[in-house]
């Protein structure tokens, strides 16, 4: 679709998986664009979404993910995704903080999204857009320097490959390290991405993407409450030791392929390749804490671990006409295979208790055994369809539904406690997730609209009910009902809606 400028963006992908006026779509969402991310001087993803309503930002956890609530329900188990591809899978968990530098905008889907995303949350999705490839020459470096040694430094460099312009490229990268407010709490990361996309003829295009991530940074592990408030010691106060660390490596690689069928009908086809390496999680973990005397109880953890994840995507889209109602069809098919490999030790030495009040920290961290192997399969199929429908040039319908097959093959070995159980645990859900909207625009600036939207997610226990049993999914149903303006000439939107 045509770009757009400034900080209102008009059309949206995210909502329905085709290019569509946010107007025409019976659902709240909401582009933070990059001129808004730019202008902030955002770094991090939790920074941008301050912009949205809906959405609560509780901050970096421990240090390293991105904590973010979407109309009350957590996102940071799998309602990420990057292009409309999910970063690792939810049942992973696996995800570290999210590079913003290389972002043309971040696109927030409110309510259900389980019909074009799978197994995701009800409280909705957050969509990375990574910007593409120019056909012009373009150079950008930047650099800031501030409080508590923080230094950060980023290139992006794109255009033209040879004459005819039909190789393009992008290359950016960044580095950054601070020290914090807290105490052993500092970070270091670099990140670079490539893309290259290929005009291979009038009527396809590829698209090649990718990118790597190094993090490692002390953790952040709170102060304890007394009562209802925060004890009552310096804000920089730590519970954890200096040795405290988190290290991990995130690396990405993938294309996109478009084909032109016929003026009216495409094809797209999408693979993507994700690894987490985490490489290094160790800290003395709080076990519990002693309001009175201000004793913090501390155990050993840590853990190395990898995930792996291959998705691929495949969709048609199509405009006919039946009458004089015109429709845009989407038809598609995704799949998942996601490996965990993980190793722990969880609390099979106990570490000095600290006074949070007058603390005296560990001078070396222990390096006990492993205690804790997990060896983990997921596998995810997808069946989508859904029908744009404009009745007339008021009237526009959204109807569609996915069916979603989830399979998991969890290995569990444990000798917490000095103990040795072998565990296996297998199970399959389906579900089937329907979606049907309205939308009626009584003139150019106003659109009412009303929805129902559903969600599935599958159980990721790693043991049965007592009676022997599986635990249930969990869905999820919303109704929605809502009015969005334009003002200003389109330079101004506003959206009201009300949802249960």
């Amino acid at each position: 679709g045509e770009e757009d400028e400034g900080y209102n963006r008009s059309r949206s992908a995210t909502a329905t998986r085709t290019d569509t006026p946010i107007r025409d779509i019976p659902q709240s969402i909401q582009v933070v664009p990059e001129e808004v991310i730019e202008d902030q001087g955002v770094t991090r993803i939790g920074e941008a979404l301050q912009n949205v309503s809906g959405v609560t930002d509780a901050g970096l956890f421990n240090n390293f993910l991105d904590y973010i609530w979407l109309r009350g329900f957590p996102t940071s188990q799998g309602n990420f995704f990057r292009d409309g591809i999910r970063l690792l899978n939810y049942y992973t968990g696996a995800r570290g903080i999210a590079e913003v530098s290389n972002l043309e905008s971040i696109e927030v889907l409110k309510g259900p999204a389980s019909v074009l995303f799978g197994a995701v949350e009800p409280g909705g999705i957050i969509n990375l857009t990574t910007k593409s490839p120019l056909s012009e020459p373009y150079y950008s470096i930047e650099g800031s320097v501030g409080n508590y040694d923080n230094y950060r430094g980023a290139i992006d460099l794109s255009g033209p490959l040879n004459e005819d312009r039909t190789i393009l490229y992008r290359l950016s990268g960044l580095y950054s390290s601070s020290d914090s407010f807290r105490d052993f709490v500092d970070s270091e990361r670099t990140f670079s991405a490539a893309t290259l996309s290929f005009a291979l003829n009038s009527r396809t295009d590829l698209r090649i993407d990718a990118d790597f991530t190094r993090f490692s940074g002390g953790f952040d592990l709170g102060i304890p409450a007394v009562g209802v408030r925060p004890a009552d010691v310096p804000r920089d106060r730590a519970i954890g030791e200096s040795f405290g660390e988190q290290v991990y490596e995130d690396f990405s690689v993938g294309y996109t392929l478009n084909h032109a069928l016929s003026d009216n009908w495409s094809l797209r086809n999408v693979f993507k390749f994700q690894n987490f390496n985490l490489i290094e999680s160790s800290t003395p973990f709080p076990a519990s804490f002693d309001e009175l005397t201000g004793e913090v109880s501390r155990a050993n953890f840590r853990e190395r671990s990898v995930f792996d994840n291959y998705s691929l995507l495949a969709d048609t889209t199509g405009r006919f006409s039946t009458g004089s109602i015109d429709h845009q069809l989407l038809l598609g098919v995704e799949y998942n295979s996601s490996s965990i490999d993980r190793d722990q030790d969880i609390f099979s030495e106990t570490y000095p208790s600290l006074n949070i009040f007058e603390p005296v920290y560990a001078e070396e961290p222990f390096q006990p055994e492993d205690n804790f192997f997990r060896d983990d399969r997921f596998q995810s199929y997808g069946f989508y369809i859904q029908d744009q429908i404009t009745l007339n040039p008021q009237f526009k319908l959204l109807v569609g539904g996915r069916l979603d097959t989830f399979i998991q093959d969890r290995r569990l070995r444990n000798f917490i406690g000095g103990g040795d159980s072998d565990q296996s645990f297998e199970q399959t859900d389906s579900r089937f997730t329907p979606r049907l909207g309205i939308v009626y625009q009584p003139n150019d600036v106003v659109a009412l609209y009303g929805s129902y939207a559903t969600s599935f997610q599958p159980s990721l226990a790693t043991s049965r009910n007592p009676d022997g049993s599986e635990f249930e999914p969990t869905t999820g149903t919303q109704y929605e009902v809502g009015v969005k303006t334009d003002f200003l000439d389109g330079r101004l939107s506003a959206t009201l809606a009300g949802f249960i």
